[in-house]
């Protein structure tokens, strides 16, 4: 048999999924695939994207979305980074309405562009990442630079002014009146937490004020801070060892997170005078389940075990969990399984992503939604040894589960 091209494989299973999707779609009552709104099931809320809708996470050309038969954007979107920038964007999003695709726009959870914090607040290197030894940290998935110097450094989520950079961005983005609105990386700092967590200045100084709050005066005796009132984490970490009031540095932290996504989606409903479908990169597996409560969809990186030539159990428990949580779910792979992608042709591993997804839901129902997500580690990826160039012409598979 003639080797199938990878672009006219993937084609041909998207318009394989489509089909299924839309025959499943018509079988139930009152579902059109093409038209109306439908509501979860479970939760009762409107869903963010209709049964036979095919999802993409990046952006293509519109002449890709036709022959995928794409009609959602609403993962990595980006949005204008200042007023220039509208056009661009309202140009590029009536050109993918032109074709079926409804786009919507996406910010960063992470602080980001450290020059306008060095513009802003002369003690920047008072809100960098770092350890409780006071060594500075970067992304956990990536290597920290050698030498490290501040400038490479990252600004904390919880610096006091995060929150007015975050709104001048979402309020960009909303200028452009997007059909939905996403956030990578909504853990923000307390990303930091699988690797240590963070203990900035103002890490430091939040957590002195929530073990006021939220900790006994007895408890906070007993485990030998006698000033509740000046607390040093840092020092008592330094001091003492161990892992004391871990817990409740854990929670801090993810509350702490989980307040400016909640606060930045009210900013951009009050922006868009209207309620549109907020999600984020938020895999329910995993401490991200905490901004559950507040999102209509989960466009996700999740791990599928690519490099072990494996189809790992990752992607089957979130869809699992996003059925029992009435949350539409897309779903990715994480930058591991695009390199390995990129670099061996493997079939066969993508239609078994593409089974686990058919088969995600509690119900069984055939395939709703898949796309595909261009140039594996676009938007800045831990040295995985691609290039961006090599990847440019190989888009990997966008996978979802099947909608209750």
């Amino acid at each position: 048999m003639d080797k199938i091209g990878r672009r006219e494989m993937i084609k041909k299973m998207a318009a394989a999924c489509q089909g299924l999707a839309v025959a499943s779609a018509l079988g139930r009552p009152g579902c059109s695939p093409a038209q109306g709104t439908q509501t979860d099931e479970r939760s009762g809320r409107p869903r963010a994207f209709r049964r036979s809708d095919v999802v993409f996470a990046f952006v293509f050309t519109p002449q890709e979305y036709k022959m995928w038969h794409g009609n959602v954007l609403f993962g990595w979107c980006g949005a204008p980074v200042n007023k220039e920038e509208i056009p661009k964007y309202l140009d590029r999003q009536k050109k993918s309405l032109e074709v079926g695709v409804r786009e919507g726009a996406s910010i960063d959870g992470f602080a980001e562009d450290i020059s306008w914090f060095q513009q802003h607040d002369p003690n920047w290197q008072d809100a960098l990442w770092r350890n409780f030894e006071g060594k500075l940290l970067t992304y956990p998935w990536a290597r920290p630079p050698d030498p490290f110097p501040p400038e490479k450094g990252k600004i904390c989520t919880n610096h006091p002014r995060f929150l007015e950079k975050k709104r001048a961005e979402t309020e960009l983005a909303m200028a452009v009146s997007p059909y939905a609105f996403h956030i990578d990386d909504p853990l923000g700092s307390a990303q930091e937490l699988s690797v240590s967590g963070c203990f900035c200045k103002y890490c430091v100084a939040g957590f002195r004020d929530y073990l006021r709050k939220n900790v006994p005066l007895a408890r906070l005796r007993e485990a030998g801070v006698t000033d509740p009132a000046h607390f040093d984490y840092v020092d008592f970490l330094r001091a003492k060892g161990g892992r004391a009031f871990s817990y409740e540095f854990e929670t801090f932290q993810l509350r702490s997170s989980v307040e400016h996504v909640r606060k930045i989606f009210d900013f951009a409903r009050e922006k868009r005078a209207k309620r549109i479908p907020v999600g984020a990169n938020a895999p329910l597996a995993g401490a991200s389940i905490v901004f559950a409560p507040y999102l209509d969809y989960i466009a996700a990186e999740i791990g599928t075990d690519a490099k072990e030539m494996k189809f790992g159990p990752k992607p089957l428990l979130n869809y699992k969990m996003g059925d029992a949580l009435g949350i539409a779910i897309a779903a990715t792979g994480i930058y591991k399984d695009w390199a390995m992608l990129t670099e061996h042709d493997i079939p066969d591993l993508v239609r078994g992503w593409v089974a686990e997804a058919c088969n995600g839901s509690q119900l069984h129902r055939a395939a709703q939604r898949m796309g595909f997500c261009s140039a594996a580690g676009q938007g800045g990826i831990a040295d995985d040894g691609i290039s961006r160039e090599a990847r440019a012409d190989r888009p990997t598979l966008w996978f979802r589960a099947s909608e209750p």
